[in-house]
Formats: C-alpha cells, structure tokens, sequence
C-alpha cells in the first residue's frame, strides 16, 4: 500500500510536523478522514460469516459478483452506513462489569443492551468491547480526546 511521506502529507495539509506532538486539533478533509478510517477498518478483525448473515442484501451482491466480498463491502460501505457484525462481538458479562453506569442503565431500560450501548456511545467514549481490546480501545480515547 502506498502512503505519502510525513512531510509531503503534513506540506499538503499546510501543517508543521510539531502539530502531531502535542494535543491539539488539526484540520483534516473529510476525504481523508475517511481513507484513514477505512486502512484502520482493513486491518480490523472482520466476522464475514455474522456479517453476511445479518446483511443478506450484501451475501446476494457478493454471490452475483457485484461486491468483490463482504470485507470490501463493510470497508467501502458497510461501516459507513452503521451496518453491525463487521467488527469484534461485545462480551456483554465484561462488558457490563467493567463499566457499572451501562450495567445500571441496562437495569433500568435507559440502554438496551451492553452491545447496543458499545455501539452507539462506548466505542466513541474509548470504552472496550471486551478485555482484549482494552489497550486498543485506550490509544482510541487518547486519540479522540487529544491526549
């Protein structure tokens, strides 16, 4: 995979390299935010079976050879449009230990589920999906929150 240079990448984005140490905000197109998304969602761990299964619009285009598989479809599409099963499953038990305030809000209906609870607000929140994504899910929430 080809990626340009530190320097021509941060020369493109009128940035100085300094931006990067510290914890600031950079403005990033929105074209680029999204390839970066989609190397990150490439390299992900992908469940193509549960994917097909609860995508079964998906599993005809692959069969008919319109997508080239289900991990195109979800790197292109699919995570761009919400669709679920692409990525690791909530460990619901741990999930509901680790964080107490889901395992509350579950008890008293405010949140369906600690999946449904992940994958609207968790993920973004830094919270993991389950105790081997702990460190992964560290380095999201010091990322997003410019730490």
């Amino acid at each position: 995979m080809f990626v340009p240079s530190a320097e021509s990448l941060m020369r493109a984005l009128n940035l100085d390299k300094s931006a990067l140490d510290g914890s600031g905000h950079v403005k990033v197109p929105a074209g680029l935010l999204k390839l970066l998304l989609q190397i990150a969602i490439a390299a992900a761990e992908f469940d193509e079976d549960s994917y097909l299964r609860d995508n079964p619009d998906v599993a005809k285009a692959v069969s008919r050879g319109e997508v080239e598989s289900a991990h195109m479809h979800y790197i292109g599409f699919g995570y761009f449009e919400g669709r679920r099963r692409g990525g690791p499953a909530v460990d619901a038990e741990w999930y509901l230990g680790k964080y107490p305030d889901v395992a509350a809000a579950v008890r008293d209906g405010r949140v369906k589920s600690a999946e449904a609870h992940f994958l609207s607000i968790g993920g973004g929140e830094g919270r993991s999906p389950a105790a081997d994504y702990e460190g992964e899910a560290a380095q999201w929430k010091s990322a997003i929150k410019g730490r």
